[in-house]
């Protein structure tokens, strides 16, 4: 289902491990600053299952920051995919280590970094952001009340890559809810989706993030590329008040 693909993702590949469930994931590790976290999940690509955690983000024209974690004598490649699974750069690495990747005159979408080490792989998935997306929420709620979230949409591009839809997940657990936004007005420069969410029965601080989808699918995968991925919080106490303001990123 989407949710696998969104609230994991949301994506398919993760930030400690393209790695075959149940082998020595904790080998190898590649990583790449300020990743949202997602729900921990497995999933099938390339005849093999793979476990998601987080998904990258960065602006057209911002350099990829990796960091990769390996044994310390071991020669990898660090290569980095485009979504149709070509390969655009890569890293000779060694060990533990960093690279950087350009992201001048490539297109928006979601890329991959994949480490190919002599016993397992670890990938990151990273947003190439198509969209500056801003996903506004109450600050505080109340155990189960339901609230409203708007997503504005700006595009950053010359081109605007089509989007296919905007969905948003509040982390609650293994398998939280994926919820469709309802687009109320795209006549303007800026884009608006609104829904609504209801928050945990349980207190607690909750991490919100909006993906926005693109119609394209992410390398050989059926999976849709993401253009976008925002988040942000909501307090659920007992003690919020009424009249809380928003929270936005």
């Amino acid at each position: 289902s989407r949710l696998i693909l969104i609230a994991t993702l949301v994506l398919l590949f993760t930030v400690a491990g393209l790695s075959a469930v149940g082998a020595a994931s904790t080998t190898y590790e590649v990583s790449v600053p300020n990743s949202i976290d997602v729900p921990d999940r497995v999933v099938e690509a390339g005849g093999q299952e793979l476990r998601i955690t987080s998904i990258a983000r960065v602006e057209p024209g911002e350099d990829i920051e990796a960091s990769t974690t390996a044994p310390e004598s071991e020669n990898y490649l660090l290569l980095h995919y485009n979504s149709s699974g070509s390969i655009v750069n890569f890293a000779r690495m060694k060990g533990n280590g960093s690279a950087t990747f350009s992201t001048d005159e490539i297109d928006p979408g979601t890329y991959l970094l994949v480490l190919n080490g002599d016993n397992g792989r670890a990938t990151q998935p990273v947003v190439v952001a198509g969209y500056d997306a801003e996903l506004t929420v109450p600050s505080e709620a109340k155990p189960g009340e339901t609230v409203n979230a708007t997503v504005e949409i700006d595009s950053i591009t010359d081109d605007e890559p089509a989007i296919d839809s905007v969905e948003l997940v509040v982390m609650d657990g293994d398998e939280p809810e994926q919820i469709e936004a309802e687009a109320t007005d795209t006549s303007g420069d800026t884009f608006v989706y609104e829904t609504e969410l209801t928050v945990p029965d349980d207190e607690g601080e909750y991490e919100v993030f909006s993906s926005v989808f693109g119609e394209e699918s992410i390398a050989d995968t059926t999976e849709q590329e993401v253009l976008e991925i925002t988040e942000t919080s909501i307090e659920v106490s007992e003690a919020t008040t009424d009249d809380g303001s928003d929270r936005g990123t």
